[in-house]
């Protein structure tokens, strides 16, 4: 089943999409707040109370993904139905679109489960053996050269919070095939974000993760895969990493890395470039404002690295300049809720060419999503405020990607529907 809402509460017709990061959590599926004591009672009295609860849709919610793409240059907001057994919050951390067995159509990676597309309640599931560790990020990445993406997850022990990288070749066959990166001479830390991308210029992908005071880089061996051994590089920072992201930013060599830095007080956008000699450069910004996740990319259309990131009632950006440092951050709006500063992504949502940002609200789940489009010359619009009625989403981890082909990015998070409101 899927059932398509439109609507926008700003007067202005341009949406684009939600992606996410991030999940703090409620045991509760979103939008169904069944009350337990009133189905011990239904339970207790006899069929008639029990046949009354039972014509409630929330307490047999439809599980499934929530999609935002943008249709005619309208938004539109679509839930899909996915076979999912009831999900535990450790299932809906990470999240990845793409084709993982090879058949031409966009699949979707939910935590440690794989719904091959195209998406709907009969879409075939795998769920992946994960031996002990719960996933913490997740992309798409060929890394093979075949055609068909790996799901590559970062992941931490359920006990000791080792981390660990592992990639998984999925057949056409639907079978899983996994290969385990580790370092175990470098710092521990239980939750490794990741970003992948060519950082040492050979024309090949790399891995990057971030460890406890250092990077963590598993180089592309050339051969399918990566090397055993891992690059550590330490950063010259004491404060942790919250945030990663690769783009040019010197204009030499590979791929840079971007990185936030916060603790309670203080908190720096990090710039490491060189990458592909021996003695890479770092230049640190200092920001004024903590920062606990940010997105990258050209917002002030000037052709260098920006910086975008939410606080809880504001929105700021922080322009880059060319020696990778960045300015002060300025008001870029506030916020028309109290938004989450883990939620926060940014694309060519609207298909003007210009990056766009889109976040959510504070919480666990939401039935409002904020969408800030470019301004022409740069900057960003006042956002717009989008509101969906009739199911919720965890507006956790970005899954973006052309899930229906078209040729344009949609974004998908897991979500629950009640089936109240409005079905086309």
């Amino acid at each position: 089943m899927s059932f398509t809402l439109r609507g926008l509460l700003s007067p202005r017709p341009r949406l684009g999409l939600l992606a996410w990061a991030s999940l703090s959590a409620s045991p509760l599926l979103a939008g169904c707040e069944s009350d337990p004591a009133a189905d011990e009672t239904g339970d207790e009295t006899g069929d008639e109370t029990g046949d009354e609860s039972s014509e409630d849709p929330c307490n047999d919610p439809l599980q499934g993904v929530m999609r935002f793409e943008v249709v005619d240059g309208e938004p539109a907001t679509t839930f899909i139905e996915l076979p999912f057994p009831i999900l535990g919050l450790s299932d809906l951390a990470p999240a990845a679109i793409g084709d993982f067995d090879g058949d031409g159509h966009a699949d979707y990676a939910l935590g440690r489960r794989i719904s091959f597309g195209p998406l709907g309640p009969e879409s075939e599931q795998l769920n992946l053996s994960l031996s002990g560790f719960s996933p913490t990020s997740a992309l798409a990445l060929d890394v093979d050269g075949d055609g068909s993406d790996e799901l590559v997850l970062g992941l931490s022990h359920s006990e000791n919070g080792t981390p660990s990288l592992a990639y998984y070749t999925i057949s056409a066959a639907r079978e899983a095939e996994a290969s385990s990166l580790s370092w175990a001479e470098a710092p521990s830390w239980g939750q490794p974000e990741l970003a992948a991308g060519d950082v040492d210029g050979d024309g090949l992908a790399d891995l990057v993760s971030i460890g406890l005071g250092s990077f963590v880089i598993f180089h592309a061996d050339g051969q399918g895969g990566f090397e055993a051994q891992p690059r550590l590089l330490d950063y010259p920072l004491e404060d942790t990493a919250t945030a990663i992201s690769l783009a040019q930013v010197d204009g030499q060599g590979g791929l840079d890395i971007l990185t936030t830095h916060s603790e309670t007080f203080t908190s720096s956008l990090l710039v490491t470039t060189g990458l592909e000699g021996d003695t890479p450069s770092f230049t640190s910004s200092p920001i004024d404002t903590p920062i606990y996740a940010a997105t990258f990319g050209d917002f002030s259309q000037d052709g260098i690295i920006d910086a975008a990131f939410p606080s809880v009632t504001s929105f700021y950006l922080a322009i880059g300049a060319e020696d990778g440092s960045f300015a002060s951050e300025t008001l870029a709006f506030e916020s028309l809720v109290y938004a989450s500063p883990e939620a926060v992504f940014s694309a060519d949502f609207d298909g003007d060419g210009r990056l766009d940002v889109l976040f959510g609200p504070l919480g666990d789940a939401s039935q409002e999503l904020l969408f800030a489009p470019a301004l022409a010359g740069g900057g960003l619009e006042e956002p717009q405020r989008m509101r969906v009625l009739d199911f919720e989403a965890y507006l956790s981890s970005p899954a973006i990607g052309d899930i229906d082909g078209d040729g344009a990015p949609e974004a998908l998070a897991f979500a629950s529907s009640c089936q109240i409101g409005q079905i086309e």
